[in-house]
């Protein structure tokens, strides 16, 4: 990130919502164009900027591995630990998605070598959106399909979704995630 862009004032331009349709069928994610290169700039900025007591370090997945075995290590700061006006923003931005109402947001951070391991999420909402903000080379992996990541393109899964996990970063990685019911 470049010393102008952590320089840079908020975005104040408040831009029409993202509404995703739900017509998708079978297991597959349902790619979606969320953000724009200057919303994930923006964004990054701001996280840049959080007070290290905002993350929560999750050395163990609150989800249902599939290898049995539940440690992670990646940091978490749910929409309840962010700075108000940060929240606020996330929540403007997030795509509508027809017949669902918005639930939760969240971010996910990995520094070097951070990961999640393989699992399903719990049936607690019925969709979940990733959206990477950083395209280095990381990225998901998908029912063994290992998907690059490109900021502002997020995936949309229904309910616990496919069996996804987080592989070692080679560099920091920072996720949105936004659920519905």
């Amino acid at each position: 990130m470049t010393t102008s862009a952590l320089n840079s004032k908020p975005l104040t331009t408040k831009r029409p919502s993202r509404v995703v349709s739900t017509n998708f069928t079978g297991r597959a994610p349902l790619p979606v164009d969320a953000f724009s290169e200057a919303e994930c700039l923006e964004l990054l900025c701001r996280l840049a900027r959080f007070h290290p007591a905002r993350w929560v370090h999750r050395a163990k997945i609150n989800s249902l591995p599939t290898g049995g075995d539940p440690t992670s290590d990646y940091f978490f700061c749910g929409n309840r630990q962010q700075e108000r006006e940060f929240s606020e923003y996330l929540h403007s931005l997030a795509p509508v998605i027809e017949g669902a109402t918005l639930s939760e947001w969240c971010v996910n951070r990995y520094d070097v070598g951070g990961y999640m391991p393989e699992h399903f999420d719990h049936d607690r909402h019925r969709y979940n959106m990733v959206i990477p903000l950083c395209g280095s080379g990381d990225g998901i992996t998908l029912d063994g399909v290992f998907r690059v990541d490109v900021p502002g393109q997020g995936i949309v899964f229904r309910g616990v979704g496919l069996p996804h996990e987080v592989k070692p970063v080679q560099h920091q990685r920072f996720v949105i995630i936004y659920l519905y019911e």
